[in-house]
């Protein structure tokens, strides 16, 4: 389940919002769980903002952005990671928050067992469908392209 506003989400946990939130800074994930992959720097800010975050159970280990619920032989994810939320396009140095909060989205999802079209490209360059899309502005040369801060 993706970010929900403040005030209740449909799993009944409380939404609220917190003043100067950083995010996480003490995080460790669990191997086999849909939080494998993830680390601190997922999961943390560039400034303090004003942030709704899960009140309630399990988030507290990830600072109120993620929340874990078994349901029988399944589970419920919940996540307040809302990369929209960042005006990255005005204030630059969320841009790699924008990133990492999108990165982190992937990782739960690939957790969960979700694919993407572009997976199936890893191994078969030159295909239709893209591997990498740039950042959102376009004034930026290569957008925020990985590639180009390394020397292959």
């Amino acid at each position: 389940m993706l970010a929900a506003p403040v005030g209740q989400n449909v799993l009944g946990e409380k939404v609220e919002n917190r003043d100067g939130f950083f995010g996480v800074t003490d995080f460790q994930s669990v191997f086999n769980s849909p939080l494998a992959g993830l680390g601190v720097s997922d999961l943390h800010f560039r400034t303090g903002l004003s942030w709704p975050v899960l009140t309630q159970g399990e988030s507290q280990a990830s600072g109120g952005l993620i929340s874990t619920q078994s349901v029988g032989k399944g589970m419920i994810v919940a996540t307040q990671l809302d990369p929209r939320l960042l005006d990255a396009d005005k204030m630059f140095y969320f841009r790699f928050t924008r990133w990492r909060q999108t990165r982190a989205l992937a990782q739960l999802l690939t957790n969960l067992g979700a694919s993407f079209v572009a997976d199936g490209n890893l191994f078969h360059p030159g295909s239709k469908s893209a591997l990498y899309y740039p950042d959102y502005i376009t004034s930026v040369s290569d957008g925020d392209d990985p590639a180009r801060y390394y020397r292959w």
